[in-house]
């Protein structure tokens, strides 16, 4: 009883958190929110409504943001660009999260179309592609992304395993090696499958 009753709680302390979310417009965070009601209470009636209207905010949300990447691409002031190409990975992002790969990826390439030199975007071009078995695709934005930013730890990370899962063990090593020394948390079992190729 204890148990069911603290569920509840949490419920309530979640779905007000989205509630709070959506106000201030995160409406992909909204989403994650009353996606985390329904796990803890499966069905719950308020916490489905509340999803169902943050996704059709969301929903909304994207649909701006695209239509905004398109029309008014070589109008928008630095300041606005930056600012869409984040609202663009952050709904991205939020996509991906979702299970949502083949939206994310349409938010990724309007984000690409805002600002093609971002190293942030062709990773997380990178990781949809990924996610939607592409694994040729990603490569490809995860070395723009090391290339663009040398210092990116993540981008090196995922470009080893795409060319550890390619064969090319050499390129896994040295991106591997890379992203270690960049400080990114390698996996162990991964170093440990690199290490007879050394």
């Amino acid at each position: 009883l204890k148990e069911t009753f603290l569920r509840f709680e949490k419920v309530k302390a979640n779905n007000l958190q989205g509630v709070l979310q959506m106000e201030d417009g995160e409406y992909a965070s909204a989403v994650d929110t009353f996606n985390d009601s329904l796990q803890a209470i499966p069905g719950e009636a308020d916490s489905r409504n509340l999803l169902n209207l943050a996704e059709a905010a969301y929903t909304a949300q994207i649909a701006q943001l695209r239509a905004r990447a398109e029309s008014n691409q070589r109008n928008l002031s630095p300041e606005e660009r930056f600012q869409a190409v984040a609202d663009l990975l952050k709904v991205g992002s939020s996509q991906l999260k979702q299970g949502r790969p083949d939206q994310a990826l349409e938010s990724f390439k309007a984000a690409l179309e805002l600002d093609s030199s971002n190293p942030q975007v062709h990773h997380y071009l990178g990781l949809a592609y990924l996610e939607e078995k592409q694994v040729q695709k990603a490569t490809v934005e995860w070395r723009r992304a090391v290339e663009l930013d040398p210092d990116y730890a993540e981008a090196h990370n995922f470009l080893a395993v795409a060319y550890y899962f390619a064969k090319e063990y050499p390129l896994a090593i040295r991106h591997s090696d890379r992203a270690r020394e960049l400080g990114y948390p390698v996996q162990p079992g991964f170093l440990e499958a690199l290490r007879s190729y050394r």
